[in-house]
């Protein structure tokens, strides 16, 4: 049981910084939201480049 008991604590030490990082993320719902609009906005550029060098190489025109 030692061995178990040890494990937890340095396990319990590992991830106490990423449960504070995201208890301070879900305190401010304005900060969540930028970050999602941000990367669906980034997401669409990559994905219409992607699509874009894809009709090209396909020899498709975009209309």
């Amino acid at each position: 049981m030692m061995v178990k008991g040890h494990l937890e604590d340095v396990l319990q030490s590992l991830v106490a910084p990423i449960r504070q990082r995201r208890k301070e993320v879900a305190s401010d719902p304005a900060f969540v939201l930028n970050v999602l609009a941000e990367g669906t906005r980034q997401a669409r550029e990559r994905t219409q480049r992607t699509l874009d060098e894809v009709k090209t190489a396909l020899g498709l025109f975009a209309f």
